[in-house]
């Protein structure tokens, strides 16, 4: 577990402050001026190395057990020049980092004119730069559970402005090995910023997926046939009844299809590539069978491509960026936004748990 605070330059503070917590060590950036310096705490079990610590970054690498990770912890400047110099060197992280990467902290930048209520409205251009260092960085908004603002200037009536100035961002490659990890956005208490939990624990409870359609198995013959067979088959009704009982014919046929044949094309890859090296190193090579596997393993890896790029809904994506980490990273951010944590009740309080959901959807309805 690893804390990030705004904190003052007093030792006393501090070490009063990690006992509160129930911490083990930290490292703070002393306050410049009336800026406020940057502290993070961690507890025991966790190994946390330093790269680089400002008044604007804090940049490490943390270890828990066999486990590594890179995570940045940021409180973005104010200006939009000086953010700008930041991006850049967020960037330039981003282009080198193999490993899994958390970005977290105080962007002090917004994404779209929504997150944002009160004051004068933000222009495009002045969203321009966060976006592009996002898209640019191949980076994953990992979004929020909770009142979506966490930053008020507590200033009353038509003065008050409230502004989603803080979030997570990560690499496809962490999203990927955290698929259930949420951000929640909790009570301010006396700050005009709420705190961020970001739960990458947390346990989510399975449902049955809804059907859909797989593009790659229409390359199949077997498919065309079942959806003909389903589709000609004579049903006495309505005609919605008729187009409604195909439909479901078509999809026990295809489902009943899918399980007696292996097209899962990640499980495909592994094992062609495994092959390919096999044949790669073996004295004597063969041409012949080395170009088949060749080529089907092209074959696997663009059906892997399609996959997640169908399931991602990237449409503004080309056909031809083969970025399947990202596209994988991506469903997973669906399903995420797609998943009930929690219902305000009729006081406007944030209740999350199944229990507490199950309530306010029942006196609701």
């Amino acid at each position: 577990m690893v804390f990030l605070m705004e904190t003052k330059n007093d030792e006393r503070y501090l070490v009063g402050l990690q006992k509160h917590l129930g911490v083990d060590d930290c490292f703070c950036v002393n306050p410049v001026g009336l800026a406020g310096g940057l502290c993070i705490y961690w507890k025991k079990g966790v190994s946390v190395q330093i790269i680089k610590g400002d008044m604007h970054m804090v940049d490490s690498y943390v270890s828990m057990g066999q486990y590594r990770c890179r995570i940045t912890f940021v409180h973005a400047p104010n200006s939009a020049h000086d953010r700008k110099s930041l991006w850049q060197e967020l960037l330039s992280v981003a282009r080198m980092e193999t490993i899994d990467w958390l970005i977290g902290g105080d962007f002090n930048a917004i994404l779209h004119p929504d997150e944002k209520v009160g004051g004068a409205p933000r222009q495009a251009w002045e969203l321009a730069d966060f976006q592009n260092f996002i898209q640019d960085s191949n980076l994953v908004d990992l979004g929020y559970v909770g009142y979506p603002f966490t930053w008020n200037n507590k200033r009353h009536g038509g003065n008050n402005v409230r502004v989603q100035l803080d979030r997570f961002l990560s690499n496809p490659r962490w999203r990927i090995h955290h698929p259930n990890a949420v951000v929640k956005h909790l009570m301010p208490g006396g700050s005009d910023h709420c705190p961020l939990l970001l739960d990458a624990m947390i346990r989510v409870e399975k449902f049955k997926h809804r059907f859909i359609f797989d593009r790659r198995w229409a390359e199949y013959e077997d498919c065309a046939a079942i959806i003909r067979q389903a589709w000609s088959c004579h049903v006495q009704g309505s005609k919605w009844y008729q187009i409604q009982r195909k439909i479901r014919a078509c999809r026990i046929g295809l489902l009943q299809w899918r399980k007696q044949h292996n097209i899962n094309s990640k499980y495909n890859k592994e094992n062609l590539d495994a092959k390919l090296q096999s044949l790669f190193e073996c004295p004597n090579f063969d041409h012949v069978e080395y170009s088949h596997t060749e080529l089907l393993l092209k074959k696997a890896l663009k059906d892997e491509e399609i996959y997640w790029r169908d399931k991602a809904r990237n449409t503004w994506l080309k056909a031809g960026d083969k970025n399947t980490a990202f596209f994988h990273a991506q469903t997973l951010q669906w399903r995420q936004q797609n998943r009930l944590m929690g219902l305000e009740d009729e006081t406007g309080i944030w209740r999350d748990g199944e229990q507490a959901v199950k309530g306010i959807a029942g006196a609701y309805f």
